[in-house]
């Protein structure tokens, strides 16, 4: 039997179990009885399974009954009060303890002392020890959604109060999701050996995996298989562009090809060498593949904040090519205004926003990006830090990095600028969780992208480059597309 063939048995044989699945499920969200504690609890484990997308509704009904009886004399224990405190999303009031605040900061250094402290001691099983290690070693908040949800699914199995409903849905989503991730990457894979820009552009770097599986951690969904192939092809042709200017192109050449791009149109193409044109051309079909797509669905107005946003990323990449040209050391500030384009948050976001459903992604959604929100500028502090720190050693371009200039400007140490740079994205963390939970006309839908685009970055350059160097990460790679979970 054929690949393609085993995986629509596969996928039917768990898609007729996992729709009987969550209707059982969904009874018991919305049943009522339970104590509020018992209810928030049981929406925590449908969250940590990774199952709580096929019952949003639900929950946020439920959330809102719960929120409006909660009672503070109520005898709560510590975890049911943290829970509530997590899926709370009316806390404006409480924002001042996001940042700023110094008893945060202290109790999260005594929680991780404490945490450390406890593991293969005697006081946690080893079931619990490895959560913990675990969470220390990449916290729930900033990991990878389906990663994270793989880990809980081992852990839940081995609890003795586990609800065998639950455990048997987790399983079966995982799988299947999994099985179209899977043909999904094998698409994106032929296309990108088809478009053969490896033998054309002689220095591109085949990230077609990695690629997808950032594009993954934006959004898993089922419903969002188109945008999960657009975002990784603009990835995939934006990679190969920054390593253009990073550390290949002339500045000359690169006046032309930046030039290209804000002219968009074919004609352009005369005036590059042919490797670029091989670039340029790969780049308007596209983005006119997308226009076509999305007009189909009376939805192709993202496309054109898609274009401008990457028009930007080239014209601040050629402002690094003339820093480089003329020796012109910018000064930590310069640096930064203008990285925070090469960061790529608003063109990742803009893009990712391309692949959601029209009533979310808005012409109102694409224009709240360019209004540049703090939770979309502190995205791109947080990609662009973990990249200069990680990457330091490997990078391919000859400018002077965020931690080189901090050290050159502040008369500082390597070490001191590393340190000030992990306080910088520690309070870009704080920004989007601020974001996260105050009242926004913006659908959490739509935050919960940039949330997840800033996970990723986390995850691949959470100790090493994991970009550069994919094999840092080939574990989770295989884990979220190859291993399934043993039923």
């Amino acid at each position: 039997m054929n690949v393609v063939g085993c995986c629509e048995k596969l996928w039917d044989k768990y898609g007729n179990e996992v729709d009987v699945l969550k209707e059982q499920v969904r009874s018991m969200v919305v049943a009522g009885g339970r104590k509020a504690a018992e209810q928030i609890n049981l929406i925590n484990v449908l969250e940590r399974l990774g199952v709580s997308y096929h019952f949003e509704k639900e929950i946020e009904e439920q959330l809102e009954q719960l929120f409006a009886k909660f009672e503070d004399n109520e005898d709560y224990d510590l975890f049911t009060i943290a829970l509530h405190f997590a899926y709370s999303d009316n806390m404006a009031i409480k924002c001042h303890v996001i940042r700023g605040d110094g008893f945060l900061d202290e109790a999260h250094a005594f929680t991780i002392a404490q945490l450390e402290s406890l593991v293969g001691g005697p006081h946690l099983s080893s079931d619990l020890s490895e959560q913990v290690m675990l969470a220390l070693k990449q916290s729930i908040h900033r990991g990878f959604p389906r990663l994270e949800a793989k880990h809980f699914i081992s852990f839940y199995e081995k609890d003795a109060s586990r609800n065998e409903t639950l455990l048997r849905l987790a399983k079966l989503d995982f799988n299947q999701l999994q099985l179209s991730h899977r043909e999904e990457l094998g698409h994106i894979s032929r296309w990108w050996k088809e478009l053969d820009l490896i033998s054309k552009v002689p220095y591109a770097r085949d990230r077609a995996v990695e690629c997808f599986f950032w594009s993954t951690c934006a959004y898993y969904e089922p419903q969002h298989s188109v945008g999960r192939a657009v975002l990784t092809k603009i990835m995939l042709l934006l990679s190969v562009t920054d390593d253009t200017y990073d550390a290949y192109g002339t500045y000359d050449e690169l006046k032309l090809y930046t030039n290209a791009v804000q002219r968009w149109n074919v004609s352009a193409m005369d005036e590059l060498l042919d490797y670029m044109k091989a670039l340029y051309r790969a780049l308007l079909n596209v983005y006119d593949e997308v226009d076509r797509d999305l007009a189909k669905q009376g939805r192709a107005y993202g496309v054109h904040h898609s274009k401008d946003a990457f028009k930007e990323i080239m014209r601040s990449y050629e402002i690094e090519a003339e820093w480089f040209k003329e020796g012109y050391v910018a000064s930590f500030e310069e640096y930064m205004k203008n990285a925070l384009v090469t960061s790529t948050g608003r063109l990742h976001t803009t893009s990712c926003f391309m692949g959601l459903e029209a009533d979310v992604a808005t012409t109102e959604a694409f224009e709240w990006i360019l209004t540049k929100p703090k939770m979309v500028a502190a995205s791109g502090v947080i990609g662009r830090l973990v990249d200069d720190v990680m990457s330091h050693d490997v990078r391919l371009s000859h400018l002077l990095e965020s931690s080189e200039l901090m050290m050159k400007q502040h008369g500082v140490s390597k070490q001191e600028a590393i340190v000030e740079l992990y306080k910088m994205i520690e309070n870009a963390w704080r920004d989007i969780n601020e974001e996260m939970i105050k009242p926004t006309a913006i659908s959490m839908t739509l935050l919960i992208r940039v949330l997840n685009l800033s996970r990723i970055s986390d995850v691949v350059y959470k100790y090493v480059d994991g970009y550069t160097h994919p094999e840092i990460i080939k574990h989770n790679v295989i884990s979220l597309f190859e291993d399934p979970i043993p039923m």
